[in-house]
């Protein structure tokens, strides 16, 4: 259960408490409580932020951060889901888990470490050549050191999260980084204004991390360490499950920053930053649905790893009618306030209350699907994922490019909103198929 160590001599405590129907509410709103932390905490660095440098310092530490976290993506190479699957499905067998998160941390040290020195490379060319901003290179230089701990504070969040101590996990992922970060800036670093912001980013990735791999390794010290086969076994299941989430991975992830990217290469560094503001503040719109996504993601690998369809259709519906009233009970208030919002953060920032609004347009839709995407990731339908994705990612760009020359920001929103009705509507077909194929008794439902 959330909060205590997965070993082997509790499987039945594990499965009866993921199987209690009011669990899911109960951790999905304790999961809400720990992002909502972390999301203050993030709103709170961005209004200091845009308070002390305007728009286009905004713009040039989100643009360098938007390639960081690009990066971190390839150098996991997209395991996040993989490894709460995984690991959900081991959760009976200690030195599988064990051997699962090793193989983790072994070749994402190793890709961080090579993507840092491509990126502290490559910065110059990306500022000068790319976004024609040569200021962008001092922070995406700074922030590219922060690649490694970035990668693997996600790669033990999501370990955690898999052996189903939910809240630790997402303690360390969603709230003590943006907790950290701030703390940092406020007292240290703020005087350097960008610089600052992009080292606070470092250090507080690296604490994180130290955080999590001691927490990890308190919660493992009763299994047994695994073979050398044994490690090398579990890294080629993981590959393996990761790399076709690679793809959609890294999609969904360009795709929720590239409005910030678009109007970097488009218009000015200014214009990405008042986006990237309201691009944060709309985040708000979807912190229950990534609140229980983190709380459904090992029970629906369990129920599938179990084969019990019965339940999974019903954590499915119950999660579904959940994000469908969350998504117009936490949006509509937002739309409304949406030009209160923005006033706090300057006047540079007053005039994009159309911008805001659609992008929580967008956030709203994205909700009221639930965790239909995430279904598919825990039930090893990664490549139909990747297919959806890469045509939703194809529509976004297209679109985005289109509209920015003619509506500035508001070309980027309103592609978001077009990109995530085509994405979550294709979804939720896939989901259906799904337990239509199950109630066919079709073999390829359970497929490992």
């Amino acid at each position: 259960m959330p909060g205590q160590d997965c070993d082997d001599s509790q499987p039945e405590r594990i499965d009866s408490r993921i199987w209690r129907p009011g669990a899911l509410l109960t951790d999905a709103g304790s999961v809400a409580g720990l992002r909502g932390l972390g999301l203050i905490a993030s709103l709170g660095f961005s209004l200091l932020l845009a308070r002390d440098t305007g728009g286009q310092g905004a713009g040039t530490y989100f643009i360098s951060v938007t390639l960081v976290l690009i990066t971190a993506v390839i150098a996991r190479l997209g395991s996040d889901s993989a490894l709460v699957r995984l690991i959900s499905g081991h959760r009976h067998n200690g030195v599988l888990v064990v051997a699962t998160a090793r193989a983790a941390i072994r070749f994402t040290t190793v890709l961080s470490v090579a993507a840092t020195g491509g990126l502290l490379l490559l910065a110059p060319l990306l500022s000068d050549e790319l976004f024609q901003d040569s200021t962008i290179t001092t922070p995406l230089r700074i922030v590219s050191l922060a690649i490694p701990p970035t990668a693997l504070t996600s790669v033990f969040g999501r370990c955690l999260i898999g052996a189903h101590r939910v809240l630790v996990g997402v303690a360390i992922e969603g709230a003590a980084l943006p907790i950290a970060q701030l703390i940092l800036y406020v007292t240290l670093l703020r005087r350097w204004g960008v610089s600052g912001a992009a080292t606070s980013l470092v250090v507080a990735n690296m604490l994180v991390l130290g955080v999590g791999i001691a927490v990890w390794a308190r919660s493992t010290a009763t299994h047994d360490r695994p073979a050398k086969n044994q490690v090398l076994e579990a890294k080629r299941l993981l590959i393996q499950a990761s790399l076709p989430l690679l793809g959609s991975n890294l999609i969904r992830t360009v795709l929720a920053y590239t409005g910030t990217l678009v109007l970097g290469v488009f218009s000015t560094s200014s214009a990405a930053g008042v986006y990237a503001i309201c691009a944060r503040i709309a985040r708000v719109g979807v912190l229950p649905l990534s609140s229980l996504n983190t709380a459904v993601a090992p029970r629906l690998a369990a129920f599938h790893a179990d084969h019990a369809t019965t339940e999974l259709r019903d954590i499915t519906r119950r999660a579904l009618t959940a994000s469908a009233v969350l998504a117009t009970c936490v949006n509509v208030p937002l739309i409304a306030a949406a030009p209160l919002l923005l006033r706090t953060f300057g006047g540079e920032f007053a005039g994009a209350t159309a911008t805001l609004r659609i992008l929580l347009v967008a956030s709203a839709i994205d909700m009221a699907t639930g965790p239909v995407a995430m279904f598919l990731q825990m039930t090893e339908r990664e490549r139909a994922l990747l297919h959806v994705s890469m045509l939703t990612f194809v529509t976004q760009v297209a679109i985005a490019a289109a509209l920015t020359p003619v509506f500035d920001a508001n070309g980027p929103a309103s592609a978001e909103v077009i990109s995530q009705l085509l994405f979550n509507a294709l979804v939720m077909i896939l989901v259906v198929r799904y337990f239509r194929d199950a109630n066919a008794g079709s073999p390829d439902v359970h497929r490992s």
